[in-house]
């Protein structure tokens, strides 16, 4: 589906273009509602990798894949969800036998959420004769590492970031997610067109990802001609928010926000929406970007109808869906 909006034009992108999937599901916190949508432009699979024919350069009957990730520093919690998300999927097929004749294994290592740290484990995977690397998380670790990956001619599969800069044309990256441009223009399109708001700030982490996110937001809000009220933002690896609070509520006077896009980590979100919520309405709208996925109902239990958040997977609780249902297997026989 392509969608118009101020005289742009969203939707499937080239088969040229390394897109990943286009799929989004906007779910409230604390709720079990979701809208669902299913475009899809193109799923991985071995047979499409370049370098998955040459088997003679492998000496053992393992596939080794690599993943640096985040195990010690602000997005631990979330990685550790990544990374079991990769051991279920592979224990499946390894029960099937694996993919022609070789067993898929998977090494991880912390690199803090540091780009630099993510480059030096990327070397010795590649240097340790692994097939590929999976599951990289964050922009500019993946941006980093993403380089490094394609000049030693390795696929990197499924970085966890939305950032543009992975989506372009590179027969070594493989995106699976759906990108921030896509999250972040369901967002205002929906708080716009659906809730009727259309004062709206952003609060934002201060690196790559954020400032994309900044970036995003306001090409989505000019293609809506609507200006961003204001902006504030924290330091990576902080939950140090009240500066960026007091930014965006002074930089709003004399309007109120009637929303805030957010792009942050789970715990300076958390710090953020109640720092918002006892200075502003509480029928304050809080858009927020993927990276938080459902983590906040761990502290928004209740149902909160104005958190909304912009989901890149399915909710793992609508068992209509069938790779849902095939997630939740390969979870329980992990687990068993």
């Amino acid at each position: 589906q392509v969608f118009v909006i101020g005289g742009l034009t969203f939707g499937p992108f080239a088969d040229s273009c390394n897109q990943g999937m286009r799929q989004l599901w906007l779910v409230q916190v604390g709720t079990a509602a979701a809208c669902r949508g299913m475009e899809c432009s193109g799923v991985f699979s071995f047979g499409t990798c370049p370098c998955h024919s040459d088997s003679s350069t492998f000496h053992t009957k393992f596939l080794i894949f690599g993943q640096s990730i985040d195990l010690s520093s602000a997005y631990k919690a979330v990685s550790v969800l990544f990374t079991t998300g990769v051991l279920s999927a592979f224990s499946d097929v390894n029960r099937q036998g694996g993919i022609g004749g070789y067993r898929l294994k998977l090494v991880t290592l912390d690199d803090g959420y540091d780009p630099a740290r993510a480059v030096n484990n990327t070397v010795a995977f590649i240097r340790q004769g692994s097939f590929a690397l999976i599951g990289y998380l964050g922009t500019e670790v993946s941006i980093a590492c993403s380089a490094v990956a394609s000049a030693a001619k390795i696929p990197m599969i499924g970085p966890v970031s939305g950032s543009p800069a992975l989506r372009v044309p590179n027969k070594y990256v493989y995106m699976v997610r759906a990108g921030y441009v896509d999250e972040v223009f369901a967002l205002i399109n929906y708080a716009t067109s659906t809730l009727g708001l259309t004062k709206i700030s952003v609060f934002y982490q201060a690196d790559a990802f954020g400032q994309q996110g900044l970036a995003t937001a306001l090409t989505a809000l000019s293609a809506m001609n609507l200006p961003l009220l204001s902006n504030g933002s924290y330091p990576v690896g902080t939950a140090a928010i009240d500066d960026a609070v007091r930014s965006i509520v002074n930089g709003a006077l004399p309007f109120v926000p009637e929303a805030v896009l957010i792009f942050g980590a789970v715990s300076p979100v958390v710090a953020f929406i109640n720092a918002v919520l006892s200075v502003l309405s509480a029928d304050t709208v809080f858009l927020c970007t993927s990276p938080v996925g459902d983590m906040l109902t761990k502290f928004f239990p209740q149902p909160q109808t104005n958190i909304y958040v912009a989901c890149s997977v399915p909710p793992f609780l609508d068992t209509s869906l069938p790779f849902v249902r095939e997630y939740r297997r390969s979870m329980q026989n992990l687990n068993a």
